[in-house]
């Protein structure tokens, strides 16, 4: 679980989903919820080392913005 801040209002915590035998490899599904907003988005396996603002660049991404 990672948990993101941005500004002052909204947060975003994201959580892992399980593989499924279609994801890329080297690649993982993380859903990412704001309390207002729900989205997934693949990222590299190693997510965790992805600095806020890449990952936060994937969400709005992933939103359309």
């Amino acid at each position: 679980m990672r948990v993101l801040t941005e500004g002052r209002s909204e947060a975003w915590i994201c959580l892992e989903l399980p593989a499924r035998p279609d994801d890329a490899p080297g690649t993982v599904r993380v859903e990412c919820n704001s309390g207002a907003e729900r989205v997934e988005v693949v990222v590299p396996a190693t997510w965790d080392a992805l600095a806020d603002p890449d990952l936060l660049a994937r969400i709005h991404a992933a939103r359309g913005r």
